[in-house]
């Protein structure tokens, strides 16, 4: 559906401010978008000023007019907004921004797909974005915009011809997807896994998958959840949230099998490769090769077709991208696709920057960039490909400080401690919350190098000693420590 001006006022209870000329020229015109940011407005895009903790959208209503948007919403306690201009006093332009979302929902019949879980919602939202794109007109989030704020405007911004939105749910309370999931009312919705991310405000494993479990609140009986397959990815804490207990659509595994499983196969042991599990995930994927920086190669199928497997394969460094790519499989049979389909719109992904992203160095290392993000879980993901990895002299480890941990950072950081890697890798830690990792190490099997920087001139030093030819860094660290602007000044600038 396309916004007019007409249409703002009427669904956000607005009162229309500016001149009557403009009035009858412009309120039956369709708005080309909604933008929240004066910087990037286009022509004919409605900007809506919200209050944020260091700036207030009002300051630049005018500029944004000044660049074309058609008309501005305006918070009534702001007091009068400037006159002869086109404004819409509303009580709350955040909950407008959310009413006009609502009510382009309701009234498209574009069938939603959503994506949540602490680890892998932007890829697994990219791959299945790409898959479907091959037979649909398909939109999807931009960027982070999976929030209160952004969930909306990837409804309000999707073009009037799309068949399949593909949104992401992202979360630091509970709550929060309840609320994303009533507004988008999904048909399918996928979570990936639960980890420890936001554990510090959340408390435990469980409050997670609770809170990630909401995604079904808005959800018909007509849909389908995909969730983990495993007590390691959740799947039984999933399934103990009282939401999913009383969801009435249906609910499939998706899940990795490993080489002990390959036994555990329906039929004849003898059959061929295209036999699914007799017990295990509904959605199944087995890794037929792994060709490390240059990708991998994937069986996959449903336990319910014992005679039929396709076969997958990605250009992303790392695995466990395999997880995320059999949610994409899944959803893309759903809607018909073939296995061709599904295999070549995975072929086309390439890895969205900060997330396992490889370069060159101008110096000859191999810059491997996790820097968007870093919780316990995709760290152990993360190092378990760097090990993986074939053609280096040396492993280098390039940790800093994680988030959202909370009174659980000692028990996770210890756990951590306790994995296989760290004999063979040269760990460099920078930040004042992984020092505590620091001690552990110390104290348990010793990397070939162990160092903890509290200045980051000095880690940076310490780093430029490694970059050189048959050395892979692996640089990873939650967003606020600014990795991704370090890796770019490694580079020269290049990232």
């Amino acid at each position: 559906m396309q916004l007019t001006l007409s249409d703002v006022v009427r669904f956000c209870d607005g009162v229309y401010t500016g001149t009557e000329d403009i009035w009858v020229k412009m309120h039956a015109l369709p708005l080309r978008g909604v933008s929240i940011d004066s910087r990037t407005v286009r022509p004919g895009d409605l900007f809506i000023p919200l209050l944020g903790t260091r700036h207030d959208g009002h300051d630049f209503a005018l500029e944004a007019l000044s660049k074309g948007a058609r008309a501005s919403l305006w918070q009534k306690d702001h007091g009068n907004p400037p006159a002869h201009q086109p404004f819409v006093i509303v009580e709350n332009t955040l909950r407008s921004l959310k009413s006009l979302a609502m009510m382009v929902r309701n009234v498209s019949d574009v069938r939603v797909v959503a994506v949540t879980g602490s680890n892998g919602k932007t890829t697994t939202r990219t791959f299945i974005a790409s898959v479907l794109s091959r037979r649909y007109r398909t939109h999807q989030s931009i960027g982070n915009f999976n929030n209160e704020i952004g969930l909306p405007l990837s409804i309000l911004n999707m073009p009037d011809d799309t068949e399949v939105l593909v949104l992401e749910m992202g979360m630091n309370h509970e709550g929060e997807i309840a609320s994303l999931s009533k507004l988008a009312r999904p048909d399918q919705a996928i979570i990936t896994n639960v980890g420890e991310a936001h554990i510090g405000y959340l408390g435990s494993r469980e409050a997670i998958a609770r809170a990630k479990s909401e995604i079904v609140l808005g959800m018909g009986s007509g849909g389908t959840l995909y969730i983990p397959y495993g007590e390691r990815c959740g799947e039984a804490l999933v399934r103990k949230s009282p939401y999913i207990q009383s969801f009435s659509g249906r609910i499939l595994t998706c899940g990795l099998l490993h080489p002990a499983d390959h036994g555990e196969m329906a039929g004849d042991a003898g059959t061929g490769p295209d036999r699914a599990p007799k017990d295990g995930p509904d959605v199944w994927g087995r890794l037929l090769e792994d060709r490390g920086l240059f990708g991998s190669t994937w069986e996959v199928g449903f336990r319910a077709e014992s005679g039929r497997a396709d076969t997958l394969t990605l250009k992303l460094f790392g695995s466990f991208y395999g997880h995320n790519a059999l949610y994409a499989y899944a959803v893309g049979r759903y809607f018909g696709l073939s296995g061709d389909e599904i295999a070549q719109g995975l072929l086309e992904v390439l890895p969205p920057k900060g997330r396992m992203t490889v370069y060159t160095s101008p110096r000859g290392a191999l810059f491997i960039d996790d820097s968007y993000n870093a919780n316990p879980s995709s760290l152990r993901a993360a190092l378990d490909a760097l090990i993986r990895l074939d053609g280096y002299d040396k492993k280098v480890l390039a940790l800093g400080d994680f988030g959202e941990l909370g009174a659980h950072e000692a028990a996770l950081y210890a756990e951590l401690a306790r994995g296989p890697w760290w004999s063979s890798l040269h760990v460099l830690l920078y930040g004042e919350r992984v020092a505590k990792l620091y001690e552990l190490l110390k104290g348990l099997t010793r990397p070939k190098t162990l160092a903890w920087y509290d200045r980051e001139e000095d880690f940076v030093s310490a780093l430029e000693r490694y970059d050189r030819p048959r050395v892979a860094l692996l640089f990873k660290a939650s967003r606020a420590a600014g990795f991704d602007r370090l890796v770019a000044s490694l580079l020269g600038g290049s990232s």
